[in-house]
């Protein structure tokens, strides 16, 4: 209610005239004003793309939040789309939405049509309403700008076997949702995220990755996939799990009784990360509310959701209701937990528990609650296209007498199949002719393994006899001894090598012939196994010693 006053003066000058005060002729009179709703009234609350993670380069589809302002239901309200490109080019889109808005309704209205967009580019979008008969303008329209997002990149690829857990494990780096497939052109990836893990074996070796390209349906397509159900408000929660962000676009919903419900997706902490409210027009064939039995010829009907799940993991997804609303869920012949789609996304379960056994943890398999025909994308932007990454193992090089691994940590050597007792550096050198491997533990814990390297023990020198060369002592601390015998006039090279193949010493000088003795410094050495290399008239020769500390 509002308050009208007229007051009425007898005066030549109206700014004389005051709503309250004294005069000396005239007349206030003092009326209730009630403001009455009117009927028909349709709105726009907010316009947006139809991807709550963010517009994205190409095809991309508007939604237009509707509300019913008036006081009578509303039904075929026209929308005008107009969309400024970012040349100023102008697309128009006019369409109506069709279903039923109560009072104080809301719905997300995605219109059929598509804008083609390009990545990092901003659009304006301006949305109106113009039901007939409506006369309140003010509420009709709502602009908005959208930006597009550019397309995921991936980078540091990697898929190796793992030995000890018989899997794969495949990773990369990435701004997105990254998915493995099998092949190029598969419609859906074996896993999903880094690291990720499969026991697929992929087809000539090689994984592709793909970011933020999932797409497709999961769950029963109806509910007469199963034998029995009704409708209720019931309240058990469904839970889902993911191994990337993605979408819940929409689902098959039963409706017993009109009216509105709120799907609300909880993380384990009882965070609510996302929620959707939808104004539920029955399909049900003859509406009721409360606890009904099941119609056999209710074809339920597709509701846009898209609820988004942020990061992956384990979520939960409960209804609520208003006063009248009802769902239907089967809860007879169910089948099939858990429910995926392309090893990435999983309806794991409900919390139904037995009203006369609460130690059956089973349950909860003989319902399946609410939604049907869910259909599943990724939250982001795809990338452009799918990458090659092919399934690598360790190698072994071989350099002189040592063995080298490509990895610089995480080595276990092998003889024959066998550890070989604190062989875990980088290089090796063989004591034995025989079949050598090398194990990687990486920092998942998960062990790769090189193939076999056939490995023949030479004598590495085997002229040393002919000069009579002797090293001492062996192992040594601070220097070593070399004595031998040149047989000419020689200029003399002499190189200390690690097991890495690397020279941590050397030096020359002119020889005579006859007997020669020198001595090399090892006192800065490390601990572990060298080779003394002497180069004399064109030929090598060698001696394994070992500096310790």
């Amino acid at each position: 209610y509002s308050l009208l006053r007229v007051v009425l003066v007898e005066t030549g000058d109206a700014a004389a005239i005051t709503p309250c005060g004294t005069y000396d002729k005239g007349e206030t009179q003092d009326y209730r004003v009630q403001f009455t709703q009117t009927s028909v009234d349709a709105g726009v609350i907010s316009v947006n793309s139809s991807n709550p993670g963010g517009a994205c380069a190409g095809q991309t589809n508007i939604t237009v939040r509707l509300k019913n302002y008036g006081s009578a239901a509303i039904n075929n309200i026209p929308v005008k789309v107009t969309v400024t490109n970012p040349d100023n080019s102008v697309i128009t889109l006019n369409e109506t939405y069709t279903g039923s808005l109560a009072p104080s309704a809301e719905y997300d209205f995605t219109l059929q049509a598509t804008i083609n967009t390009v990545a990092g580019a901003a659009y304006r979008i301006t949305a109106a309403t113009d039901l007939a008969g409506d006369p309140v303008s003010a509420n009709n329209q709502v602009t908005a700008n959208i930006v597009t997002g550019a397309a995921a990149s991936v980078s540091a690829l990697q898929a190796y076997y793992c030995t000890d857990t018989k899997r794969y494990i495949l990773d990369g780096n990435t701004d997105g949702g990254l998915l493995w497939y099998k092949n190029i052109t598969d419609v859906l990836p074996v896993t999903g995220g880094s690291p990720a893990y499969t026991t697929q074996q992929p087809v000539n070796n090689t994984f592709y990755a793909g970011v933020n390209d999932l797409s497709g349906t999961l769950g029963p397509a109806t509910k007469n996939v199963f034998s029995a159900g009704g409708y209720n408000q019931f309240t058990p929660s469904v839970y889902v799990s993911t191994k990337v962000p993605v979408i819940i676009e929409s689902a098959r919903l039963y409706i017993g009784n009109p009216g509105s419900i709120t799907f609300d997706v909880s993380n384990p902490d009882g965070q609510v990360v996302s929620s959707t409210t939808i104004n539920a027009a029955a399909t049900r064939t003859v509406p009721a509310p409360g606890a009904q039995a099941d119609d056999p010829n209710d074809q339920g009907r597709v509701y846009n959701l898209n609820l988004l799940l942020p990061a992956a993991g384990d979520y939960i997804i409960t209804a609520t209701y208003d006063n009248t609303a009802t769902l239907y869920r089967n809860n007879g012949g169910v089948t099939g937990y858990p429910f995926s789609l392309g090893g990435v996304f999983s309806i794991t379960g409900n919390n139904a528990t037995s009203p006369t056994n609460a130690a059956d943890t089973a349950y909860y398999k003989n319902f399946y609650y609410y939604l049907y025909d869910v259909h599943i994308k990724s939250a982001g932007c795809p990338s452009v296209g799918r990458q090659a990454v092919t399934v690598t193992q360790p190698a072994i090089i071989r350099q002189d007498t040592l063995l080298l691994s490509n990895f610089a940590s995480g080595n276990q050597w092998y003889e024959n199949g066998t550890p070989i007792a604190g062989a875990t550096g980088q290089a090796y050198a063989p004591q034995h002719s025989g079949l050598y491997s090398v194990g990687i533990t990486l920092n998942s814990g998960c062990t790769i393994m090189s193939g076999a390297f056939q490995y023949a023990l030479t004598a590495l020198h085997p002229d040393n006899q002919a000069i009579g060369l002797a090293v001492y002592p062996v192992p040594a601390s601070t220097k070593i001894n070399v004595v031998f015998k040149a047989p000419a006039d020689e200029k003399l090279s002499l190189a200390l090598v690690n097991n890495a193949g690397q020279t941590v010493y050397s030096r020359q000088q002119d020889i005579s012939a006859g007997n020669f003795s020198t001595t090399v410094d090892v006192s800065k050495q490390i601990t572990g196994t060298y080779v003394l290399q002497i180069t004399l008239g064109g030929k090598v020769y060698g001696h394994k010693i070992i500096v310790i500390r």
